[in-house]
């Protein structure tokens, strides 16, 4: 394909919008010939005498010229529609149909036959300017066809200047560093383990007593706790419930009184204080010297949980063995 053969469609888009702009300045020149004619007739009737000139339209069709004025001064209401009908027929460089006068509020109609019958023909150079009618058409299809010309030029322009702002912001991203990735504060030394409260109330080690002057916790141990500041160390014997031991049942929560590992009971007789001899033959594991202390586990030394349980004694009927804590022994 030759290069003129392929310039040939842009010079044919080219040569379109050359007719499409000269058309267009012709409308408005027509238009503003029209335009024109009104003035200059305006002008005419101010030359005159008549006052207060005013020149429009007719709204229905046929298009016609719609004149008011006020006579000249000195003359009669009928002079001034007579000279105002000379200086229209004699002057307006359009051919109309329709006259529509008013002068001094009478108002009155004319066909062109009309003002042909009573005036005499027109120039001829009056008439070759076109019909008012058809001048008023193309002046209103111009108008028409330049406003949407106008319209569809600033959409083009807001269209190219979209284009424009999001190319470039696109190319601002594309050329912009990558974003620095989030990272904590810098700290100046090694954090600090301890929390604040702890800090300002130590809490001594289990077992331990606070050395002398010493501030005691915020939270100080129950007293039957082993750990609390005082409290004695080894197994804890268990509290006498109200009402003394039973020992008449073994099968009820009570019986004699327990004795922790290592003291010594008596193996008979009675009770120093007048009473039973709690280690007799009643068939409660009592009875058997050797046996732990009812009620204190098998381990030496109480737990924790232990102690608590030591210093609650249950009544009531004794639990299946099932339910048994683990490490007690009946």
């Amino acid at each position: 394909m030759s290069p003129t053969s392929r310039d040939r469609p842009s010079a044919r888009g080219s040569a379109r919008v050359a007719l499409a702009v000269v058309g267009l300045v012709l409308a408005l020149l027509a238009g503003c010939s029209t335009i024109s004619s009104f003035t200059d007739l305006e002008s005419d009737l101010d030359d005159a005498g008549f006052r207060d000139v005013r020149i429009s339209l007719t709204t229905t069709r046929p298009v016609g010229l719609v004149v008011s004025a006020d006579a000249p001064p000195g003359r009669t209401t009928a002079e001034g529609v007579a000279e105002a009908k000379e200086v229209i027929w004699t002057t307006f460089p359009r051919r109309f149909e329709r006259l529509e006068l008013t002068i001094d509020d009478e108002h009155d109609t004319l066909t062109y036959e009309h003002l042909e019958d009573e005036l005499g023909a027109r120039p001829e150079r009056l008439d070759a300017g076109g019909d008012l009618e058809s001048d008023v058409t193309r002046l209103g299809l111009f108008t028409l066809l330049g406003l949407l010309l106008a319209g569809v030029v600033v959409v083009a322009l807001v269209a190219v200047l979209a284009i424009v702002l999001v190319r470039g912001n696109r190319r601002a991203r594309a050329a912009a560093p990558p974003p620095t990735p989030w990272a904590p504060p810098a700290t100046t030394g090694p954090p600090d383990p301890t929390p604040p409260s702890a800090a300002s109330h130590p809490i001594p080690p289990l077992g331990t007593t606070p050395p002398p002057g010493a501030t005691a916790p915020s939270d100080p141990a129950r007293p039957s706790d082993p750990a609390y500041p005082g409290a004695p160390s080894g197994p804890i014997a268990p509290t006498p419930p109200p009402g003394g031991w039973t020992a008449a049942r073994p099968d009820v929560w009570g019986g004699p009184p327990p004795t922790a590992p290592g003291t010594p009971t008596s193996t008979g007789g009675s009770d120093p204080s007048g009473g039973p001899d709690p280690s007799g033959p009643t068939g409660h594991p009592a009875d058997d010297p050797t046996a732990p202390a009812i009620g204190v586990p098998t381990s030496a030394t109480a737990s924790r949980g232990e102690a608590r349980l030591l210093g609650r004694r249950p009544r009531g009927p004794r639990p299946p063995a099932a339910q048994m804590p683990a490490g007690w022994d009946w």
